[in-house]
């Protein structure tokens, strides 16, 4: 069908005040406060969406409950996401300021969460699919993200290993700066 499958593992960390990304032995840092990150991502779970004022980046949203566990499945308004993509992106572009003349584009075609939580209420696990395109020039791309997650831990009883060589990692402004020297 002309798709490949590419999985490119990550992992994220979060530690005094800097957010620690490794995806594929590419380590990068940078700053960020716990609320600027949340804030910038737009952070959501699928109880909180239910809540929400900002209702409008929920197109639908499903609860079914069977052998003592509710699953949720929220599906995501794309033109709303396509606005937080928008956002995130933006902060991206400033922080490198040579990719911002960049002809960027993205579609998002679907944006789902599903969430299960057993009879105390505690999250099991969660799934995320996004379908989306990227057109950089005359380059288009389309990607389907699959994340699935399984909660072993949360509260009190969740305990952080961090890697050891944290210190290691480049910040992503000293690599914006070679971006900028190379060019």
């Amino acid at each position: 069908d002309g798709s490949d499958v590419m999985t490119v593992p990550n992992e994220i960390y979060y530690r005094d005040g800097v957010m620690y990304m490794n995806s594929e032995g590419s380590k990068m840092k940078f700053q960020s406060s716990v609320d600027d990150a949340m804030e910038q991502a737009q952070l959501f779970t699928v109880q909180d969406a239910a809540n929400s004022q900002t209702i409008s980046a929920v197109e639908s949203l499903t609860k079914t409950t069977a052998g003592g566990k509710t699953t949720y499945v929220l599906t995501c308004n794309t033109k709303a996401m396509r606005g937080m993509i928008d956002t995130v992106l933006g902060s991206m572009m400033e922080a490198l300021p040579d990719l911002d003349e960049l002809p960027l584009d993205f579609s998002i075609d679907k944006a789902v969460v599903t969430q299960t939580v057993n009879a105390k209420g505690e999250p099991e696990s969660m799934d995320m699919e996004i379908v989306m395109g990227m057109t950089v020039e005359d380059m288009t791309m389309q990607m389907e993200l699959k994340m699935d997650m399984d909660i072993t831990a949360f509260g009190d009883a969740v305990k952080v290993n961090f890697p050891a060589d944290l210190d290691s990692y480049e910040d992503l402004l000293d690599q914006a700066a070679g971006l900028e020297d190379a060019a």
